[in-house]
């Protein structure tokens, strides 16, 4: 077996470009939305290494700015309009996989 020759970023670039320049434009929505799920976990990865002390920070700013009365109408607005979506049955049931992961409902 001969040796394998690592590509280099832009070549990896490249072949995911032609691959999505050929797929329907639904399949490249998926690809979209993984790359964005992948990017996500890069993130979570990265807040995982933040320290106890810059966690207590964040959880700060993050009660500071849900105390305050505009964020509370906001939430208001979002909570009242989420229960017209349920009420027209615009919802779905959020399942999860073995894994943890969001179960997407079939497209109709």
């Amino acid at each position: 077996m001969g040796a394998v020759k690592s590509k280099s970023r832009q070549e990896y670039e490249q072949t995911i470009l032609h691959i999505v320049q050929a797929l329907p434009l639904e399949r490249v929505t998926q690809i979209l939305d993984f790359a964005r799920f992948i990017e996500t976990q890069l993130e979570d990865e990265l807040e995982e290494t933040e320290s106890e002390e810059e966690i207590a920070a964040s959880e700060a700013r993050w009660d500071e700015l849900l105390a305050r009365p505009e964020a509370q109408v906001k939430l208001l607005e979002m909570a009242e309009e989420a229960l017209l979506e349920d009420d027209a049955g615009s919802t779905f049931e959020m399942r999860f996989d073995k894994q943890g992961n969001l179960v997407r409902p079939p497209r109709e």
